[in-house]
This record gives C-alpha cells, sequence and structure tokens, in this order.
C-alpha cells in the first residue's frame, strides 16, 4: 500500500520539493547543500544572541512559508534537527529549559497550529531538555515582515509577557522561534526572560534573514 501511495502521491524534498523516498525528509543535492553550510549566528555585545542553520532565502525560505502557512507541519522534525546541529556546533554552554516565542490566539487557530511551539518540542526533544511555556502573546499585532526596523521595535512593545509564576531564576534558557529577521520580537522576549531571573537566553531559529 505504501508503495501504491508513493507513485501516486510521491514525497518531495521539503526543500525543492522534487519527488523522493518517502525515508527522506530531502534529495540528494540538498543534503549535500545542509553539508555545506555553516551556522548564521548573531552577536550582541560579543555575546551569541541567536544561532540559525540557514539564511532567509530561496528554498529555505520557501520551505519556512509552506511551513508557517501551508500546514506542513510535519517539517518540524526536520527543521528542529537541522536547528539542533547549528547550535551545538556554535554554543558549547548546556542549557536549562527550552521556552518559544508564542503567537497570539487567532493566528493559531487560523494556522491550526503554532510553529515555533512545534520547533521548541522538537529541538528540546533532541537535546534532552525540559520544555516550559513562559510567554504568553497579548494579541495579535501587524506583520512584523511587512515593517520596517524602526516600526517592528514599536511593534512588539507590550505584546509579550511572561506567564505569572515563571521563575526563571540563576536558569540558562534556550528561546526558540522560526526566524530571525530584525530580531527586534526575540530581544523583547529575551528582554522579558531575563527580567524573570534567567541568567543567560540564547535564541535558536531557522533561518536568518541577512
Amino acid at each position: 500500500m505504501r508503495k501504491i501511495m508513493d507513485w501516486f502521491f510521491p514525497q518531495r524534498c521539503i526543500l525543492c520539493r522534487t519527488p523522493i523516498s518517502s525515508k527522506h525528509a530531502v534529495c540528494s543535492p540538498c543534503a549535500k547543500w545542509i553539508l555545506s553550510q555553516t551556522p548564521v549566528v548573531r552577536r550582541q555585545r560579543g555575546v551569541v544572541f541567536s544561532v540559525s542553520p540557514f539564511a532567509y532565502e530561496g528554498a529555505v525560505r520557501d520551505a519556512l512559508k509552506r511551513f508557517k502557512f501551508a500546514r506542513r507541519d510535519h517539517y518540524a522534525c526536520a527543521f528542529a534537527e537541522w536547528m539542533t546541529i547549528a547550535l551545538r556546533d556554535t554554543v558549547k554552554s548546556d542549557f536549562d529549559l527550552a521556552t518559544w516565542v508564542p503567537v497570539g490566539f487567532f493566528r493559531n487557530w487560523g494556522r491550526g497550529y503554532d510553529q515555533g511551539k512545534l520547533l521548541c518540542r522538537e529541538v528540546a526533544r533532541h537535546l534532552g531538555l525540559e520544555m516550559r511555556r513562559c510567554l504568553f502573546k497579548r494579541y495579535d499585532n501587524r506583520k512584523q515582515s511587512k515593517l520596517s526596523a524602526a516600526e517592528r521595535q514599536k511593534n512588539v512593545e507590550n505584546v509579550y509577557r511572561i506567564l505569572r509564576g515563571a521563575d526563571l531564576h540563576g536558569k540558562r534558557v534556550l528561546l526558540v522561534d522560526d526566524v530571525t529577521t530584525t530580531g527586534a520580537t526575540l530581544r523583547k522576549c529575551a528582554s522579558l526572560l531575563r527580567q524573570a531571573g534567567a541568567k543567560e537566553v540564547v535564541c535558536l531559529t531557522f533561518a536568518t534573514a541577512r
């Protein structure tokens, strides 16, 4: 039955969409390309702020859009594996827990899932970390992708909050999201986590805009 289904509905590479064997997430050329990539790292004051396995462009950008907007929630498994490898290659310190940048209620309802939460769950599983919800989003703000850098910073003010009772005193926290663009959202959420007592916050995303 599986072979019959593969004949009529072949699985496709999650990056370039080439038909492939159902045993793999990507085709051979894309697998070789992935191995050639080096993590994209952003630093603040000399300290690692965010890590991503890929730049946000081309097939990576298209795959991420399908993951977020076309109900390809199963992409989270492969995405998280690549994210975990990039993190291990870049950051040597251990973490106490992993959390994520949440989406608002209506976007979660419309998409059917919170993509950050899916990625965080898989990353935490790979790293053997506790996954803990620490943040919530008060309302759906304007989409960051349509705003300038200055507008993005203003757009995230007063949008996110720390959950009541989230004591992170002395904790090293891994903050997971799907993409780093200007970093405004991540900076805001990381600041809130530090205000709740986090000793260190490192952000991990699937892709970073150049």
